[in-house]
């Protein structure tokens, strides 16, 4: 038998460890015998399992840990286990929020815990249980035949990277105030002994994701409807994924009602996809050549089909490589049913299982059979990894809700969009995979408060005078009393809330909530000590400097706005909504937590670097570089920093990408996913060294090329992309039109619904970037720029696709230039008061 220590430790906290009296690891189990458990002037009571210690307790009587928190699995890949077989209080009776009393952590910092409830026991925690939490902590909580009860919030898989399992049986009873499944890979497991079901009471409300699965094979008695998770308050989201094992011919689906977790009984069974997988591919993934079953004997061929009974908001298969045939042609089968109005099967190829396109496929119905259609999807071209992506369709006379998320200073390096080949952007391509992605879509001006202006009212600098950082919007006499974009969705009876940055400066409309505050549109970021990092010391150009800071995402300000913006599209309102997001980075400074710098250690420079670029332009685009970054280039190189801004500037548009998943997360496991309209973009784009250039304000692809995606359920099909040339002025057109607002005549865009609906619908309005009186017109082809002293640039994208040559001074490309020069406004708004200020 070992005796117990406690051992009291000073640091930040005052903490209580129960340790052994030698070093070795425990190695057989110790019973926790004590009836009363009270550290003196501490909070936490911690069961082993850290430095890679293995431990287990046993509770055998009844024990109280009074104003304390108990740890199983604590920290650094250690083994926590703690087996319950009498009576469990962790009180909070102290009362001191300052206190982590009255809880127990399951699974923490990289440990590993496990708890084991036996039959007829009881834990009693005054406040919340968390199983799997914080920096891949790995947590499972099970209770057979006994009560649990939580006086607040239970929380099951709480990060990205835990894994929380909460498993019941039997008779098990689960009460709490409030229930969360978290972002991470959060379980819930019932199964069933006899006729005995666990069932979970919430009190409050309750937010639903992760999986369910739910184990009915002892049911003798299959009653109609079989309650699992009663809520007294609200629900917010669903499970992703449900599975539920029932005796042979006893089917169970399972659905929300009144917002309780209910299984109802049905007469067809839950096919699920790995099972449909296998029997038309085979075990390894290639195409079978089997019949279609009739399993219900309804005389429809239902083995295949992905039910969405469930009402889970994300359905992707796994990936899946079909064999090609004699004929060369690598396709696959699978079915389709023609009576569901509420969800599609989009067959998706990906020649690099990132992005993923239903454009790489041509789809043609093999047999129809009643209500089921069998379809097969043949690839355009080899070498190509396969899924189904299930797409939720709206609800009808539903008014759209809309997330807009603006990422400020973001150019064309996202994955889809080719601007560098090393860029990480899976979440762009995540919502790209849903709906419509834009693949030449431009800025009206590469700075951020005219670019914002022109996005959010629909008019264009040259119809303003809106041109630079410190030109307040207002002041334009044409924006007087102009109605913006959030003002136009507010006047059509809907609640508009934001998080981050929008317009450039101060939230400028009514908003009925915004982030950090109504009055404020960025939270603080924490900064580096000893800056510059970079070594770059610049008095014209703030923040012109990069590298790691050590600190959590939730410290960054663009990870207190992903937060916001995912707890309001948890708790949305009852009316439809527009919620905005802005994140700030990549803008500088290029600061971000060191884990994002890994994936680029080796970072290139940017593609299109050329000795002598600078040799055929006009002597007034030569003088622009030098005046806004001939010295920010001259000091980058000095300082052997180029490859490195390129690293901190890739690192930061991860970051950005991480955020942005982070409030896809919250909206796929939100009720509002369906009738949800999702808009991401950036205002102008950014230039690393291309052309000696730094920053942003020219008139090349760099900076004026931005990402574009566009998810409207029920209009776009997912995965595909429109090659046509549109500007960001089009979108307050394209709002106005899905969401049926009120039409405003004086917008200088032109509505995106067309390609929304068909990508391949032409456009002949090209897209113009201005720069006070210097100008961009940019087709499908061409970019002519004209500068205010009349001088000329021309490129063919055709050929020349980082803009290395320079076509202005040859007489056979006078007819494009003067066709595109047409297009420039010819009445031009003077510049309204205000200095330009670059670094915004």
């Amino acid at each position: 038998m070992f005796s117990l220590l406690f051992i009291l430790l000073l640091s930040d906290r005052q903490t209580f460890r129960v340790v052994s009296t030698d070093d070795a690891a425990w190695s057989q189990k110790a019973t926790w015998d004590q009836q009363t458990l009270i550290p003196e002037a501490s909070d936490r009571v911690l069961i082993p399992g850290r430095n890679r210690q293995k431990r287990s307790i046993s509770i055998k009587a009844v024990t109280d840990a009074n104003a304390a928190s108990v740890m199983v699995g604590a920290a650094e890949s250690g083994f926590g286990s703690l087996t319950i077989c009498g009576t469990l209080n962790v009180d909070d009776s102290a009362r001191d929020l300052d206190r982590q009393a009255g809880r127990m952590y399951v699974g923490r910092q990289q440990g590993n815990g496990v708890v084991m409830q036996e039959p007829d026991s009881n834990v009693v925690l005054g406040r919340s249980l968390r199983i799997g939490y914080d920096s891949v902590g790995d947590g499972e909580y099970f209770v057979r035949d006994a009560e649990l009860r939580v006086g607040q919030d239970l929380h099951v898989g709480g990060d990205k990277q835990t894994v929380g399992l909460l498993d019941l049986t039997g008779s098990a009873r689960v009460q709490a105030q409030d229930v969360h499944m978290g972002s991470g890979n959060a379980k819930i497991k019932l199964t069933s002994v006899d006729d005995h079901v666990p069932a979970i009471s919430v009190e409050r409300t309750g937010s639903l994701q992760g999986s369910l699965t739910v184990d009915l094979r002892s049911i003798q008695n299959a009653v109609q409807s079989i309650p699992l998770i009663s809520m007294g308050g609200n629900r917010s989201g669903g499970f992703r994924r449900v599975r539920v094992h029932t005796q042979q011919n006893v089917h169970y689906e399972l659905t929300y009602r009144d917002n309780d977790v209910v299984l109802e009984k049905t007469d067809r069974p839950l096919i699920r996809f790995e099972d449909w997988r296998e029997h038309h591919f085979g075990a390894e993934g290639t195409p079978g050549s089997g019949a279609y079953d009739d399993p219900d004997a309804d005389g429809v061929p239902n083995v295949g089909e992905y039910r969405i009974g469930c009402n889970p908001h994300v359905h992707e298969g796994d990936a899946v490589r079909p064999a090609v045939n004699s004929a060369g042609r690598v396709s696959f089968r699978y079915i389709e049913r023609t009576d569901r109005t509420d969800v599609r099967v989009v067959p998706q190829a990906s020649t690099n299982g990132r992005v993923w396109s239903s454009e790489l496929l041509t789809t043609q119905v093999i047999s129809t059979t009643g209500n089921t259609r069998v379809m097969r999807a043949t690839a355009t071209s080899s070498d190509l990894v396969f899924r189904l992506a299930f797409e939720l369709l709206p609800d009808e006379d539903v008014r759209p809700n809309v997330l807009f998320v603006v990422v400020d200073d973001l150019n064309d390096w996202t994955e889809g969009l080719g601007g560098h080949p090393e860029a990480l952007t899976p979440n762009f391509n995540r919502i790209a995979g849903r709906g419509v992605r834009f693949t030449q879509a431009y800025t009206t001006t590469a700075l951020c408060n005219p670019a914002r202006v022109a996005m959010l009212t629909g008019r264009l600098p040259t119809s303003t005078g809106i041109y630079g950082n410190s030109n307040p919007m207002r002041l334009s006499p044409v924006l007087a009393d102009a109605v913006t974009i959030p003002e136009n969705f507010k006047a059509s009876g809907y609640n508009i809330s934001g998080g981050g940055k929008l317009f450039h400066g101060r939230p400028e409309v009514e908003w009925d909530a915004y982030f950090p505050s109504l009055t404020d549109n960025r939270p603080i970021d924490p900064l580096p000590r000893n800056r510059p990092l970079n070594g770059i010391r610049n008095p014209l150009v703030r923040w012109f400097d990069w590298g790691p800071v050590d600190v959590p995402d939730d410290e960054m300000g663009d990870g207190q706005v992903a937060n916001w913006v995912a707890s309001r599209l948890a708790n949305s309102p009852e009316e439809p909504f527009l919620l905005t997001c802005g994140f700030f980075r990549p803008h500088l400074p290029l600061f971000v937590p060191p884990k994002f710098f890994e994936p680029f250690a080796n970072a290139d420079l940017p593609p299109g670097i050329f000795p002598d670029d600078l040799d055929d332009l006009p002597d007034f685009a030569v003088r622009w570089i030098e005046e806004r970054s001939g010295s920010d280039h001259r000091a980058v190189l000095a300082n052997d920093e180029w490859h490195n801004g390129v690293r901190a500037y890739l690192a930061c548009v991860y970051f950005a990408d991480q955020q942005l998943g982070r409030v896809l997360d919250a909206l796929e496991n939100s009720s509002s996913l369906r009738n949800t309209i999702v808009v991401v973009t950036s205002d102008h784009g950014w230039q690393l060294g291309e052309k000696t250039a730094w920053r942003k304000g020219s008139m090349w692809e760099a900076a004026c090329h931005v990402p574009l995606i566009i998810s409207a359920p029920g209009t776009t099909t997912a995965g595909t992309e429109c090659h046509e040339t549109v500007s960001l002025i089009d979108l307050y057109p394209t709002l106005n039109e899905l969401c049926n607002l009120s039409t405003i005549s004086t917008l200088d865009g032109q509505s995106l619904v067309p390609q929304l609906r068909d990508p391949s619908a032409t456009r002949t309005t090209p897209a113009i970037t201005t720069r006070y009186y210097n100008h961009t017109v940019r087709d499908k082809r061409w970019r002519y720029v004209r500068y205010e002293t009349g001088q000329e640039e021309l490129y063919d994208h055709l050929t020349d696709t980082y803009e290395q040559h320079n076509l202005a001074n040859d007489p056979e490309h006078r007819a494009t230039m003067d066709r595109l020069a047409g297009w420039i406004p010819e009445d031009q708004h003077p510049p309204v008061n205000g200095n330009d200020d670059d670094d915004g």
